[in-house]
């Protein structure tokens, strides 16, 4: 069982490692943004970014900082692997704050239901007849975690520091691979009592920054919470030095041991997948060697395409930083000349939904002009079928002439080559990224579709940079 409740007794109280976190927070090490505390690292250098950008190249580091903001905060990283590909997650388990689970164990079972530990062997809970298991409880916590401070990053200016950035990239991700050990009906059961929880133990910090609340003490009567019951076959007792002192008479409820000075044993740490080295832009960008076959050329212009997304993507983030989410249409302008550069596109524009109204409108575009619509306007007109079958199909698009007959509006046009890619806002379109190929170039291969894709992740990052959206 990958749950041991012996080591998570002997965890620091999450109110303890708050007062010592806002202290070092007074002092500019840590960032306080909706009671979390995020490591201080404000500027992201390029080469951060350009990792980060191309989710098939991966830093080692990453795999720590996942583990320092996870334990800074109170949980326990018990097995954290990156899968072969180095772009996901092999296998994930963490363990929220002992308090916060017992916090929602009782009122689970004030509502009727059974906390079932399953410790020695891991048993499903069972929904229809009020049973949750404790490694249930625990994974959906975890996951509603994850979705709560993937939101706070996005919506703040945690998403500027170079923490809360690859945070961004990684919520997600251990959220993905954490619900397919959770029911649905198991996470929606906990999603009201794990808000409660979460405010009960970090809305108290609230979330303004330096200053905003006196250091929490950890003396209060609210931390002394009763422990969930266990059997007695399954509950292991704590070592002799780690047996807390018997409470008064008055005060007859249960706690955990307060700090010690001395240093507490931390949980034990898998060994680390070994990544294969990253390959620096110079090496990358030699001269390629003569291809044997067809399938090396096609596999070296697949891996060379690769790296100029991934250098386009990080100039990108470059022009977001110290970006005012005033100036959002000069803000996406600027990411448009890149996506030109990067396409040899001849325009380039964002489609957005018409406020208030039906209809797509430009919202802004680089390059030569673009125009929607029968509206007289000069400039070239949209691809109206690719747009169409970009919101059908929610996907990439791109004209393919080679294959199917151009449509007659793309003949009377003389539209030659067109992509276009979904930009998504809570699960919606909000926007349609659209480059327009034009000067007998060549149309667009699959691989451009896919860097395509990348960079409308940008503005699906910065919604309120780009698009106006909060």
């Amino acid at each position: 069982m990958w749950f041991d409740k012996k080591s998570w007794r002997l965890r620091r109280k999450i109110k303890d490692l708050q007062a010592d976190l806002r202290e070092a927070e007074k002092e500019g090490r840590y960032i306080l943004q909706d009671g979390l505390f995020f490591a201080e690292l404000e500027d992201m250098g390029e080469m951060t970014m350009l990792v980060f950008g191309s989710t098939d190249i991966l830093s080692v580091q990453e795999e720590s900082v996942i583990r320092n903001f996870f334990e800074r905060n109170g949980f326990t990283v018990h097995k954290l692997k990156i899968d072969k590909t180095q772009s996901h997650l092999a296998d994930v388990e963490i363990i929220p704050p002992s308090e916060m689970i017992r916090h929602i164990a009782r009122r689970l079972k004030v509502n009727g239901f059974k906390v079932l530990d399953d410790t020695n062997k891991e048993t499903p809970s069972d929904v229809a007849s009020h049973i949750v298991t404790l490694s249930g409880l625990i994974r959906s916590v975890l996951v509603h975690f994850c979705d709560r401070v993937r939101a706070t990053i996005a919506t703040t200016h945690i998403k500027m520091n170079k923490e809360g950035n690859r945070l961004l990239h990684w919520m997600p991700k251990i959220s993905e691979a954490v619900r397919l050990k959770v029911s649905n009906d198991l996470l929606a059961i906990l999603q009201p009592l794990f808000e409660e929880a979460y405010l009960e133990f970090y809305g108290h910090l609230g979330s303004s920054t330096r200053g905003a609340a006196p250091p929490l003490t950890s003396d209060s009567a609210t931390d002394r919470i009763p422990s969930v019951r266990f059997s007695p076959e399954m509950a292991a007792p704590p070592p002799p030095s780690a047996v807390p002192t018997p409470p008064p008479p008055s005060q007859p409820v249960q706690s955990f041991p307060k700090s010690q000075t001395q240093k507490e044993p931390s949980p034990p740490v898998e060994e680390k997948i070994r990544l294969a080295p990253i390959k620096t832009a110079d090496t990358v960008k030699a001269a390629p060697p003569q291809a044997a076959s067809e399938s090396d050329r096609v596999e070296i212009e697949r891996v060379l395409k690769e790296l100029d997304t991934a250098e386009t993507l990080a100039r990108m983030y470059k022009r977001l930083i110290r970006a005012s989410t005033s100036r959002c249409i000069r803000n996406a302008q600027g990411l448009l000349e890149e996506a030109n550069k990067l396409f040899r596109a001849s325009a380039a524009c964002i489609l957005v939904k018409v406020p208030h109204a039906h209809g797509i409108t430009i919202h802004a575009q680089a390059g030569k002009p673009l125009v929607w619509g029968e509206g007289g306007k000069e400039g070239f007109p949209v691809s109206t079928s690719v747009v169409a079958e970009v919101i059908r199909s929610r996907r990439a698009v791109k004209s393919d002439q080679a294959s199917t007959p151009a449509t007659e509006s793309m003949i009377l046009h003389r539209i030659e080559a067109v992509a276009a890619a979904p930009i998504f806002f809570n699960g919606e379109i909000v926007g349609i990224l659209y480059v327009d190929r034009r000067e007998g170039l060549h149309p667009f291969d699959k691989n451009d579709l896919r860097a395509l894709e990348k960079l409308a992740k940008v503005f699906e990052e910065f919604p309120d940079l780009t698009l106006g959206l909060v």
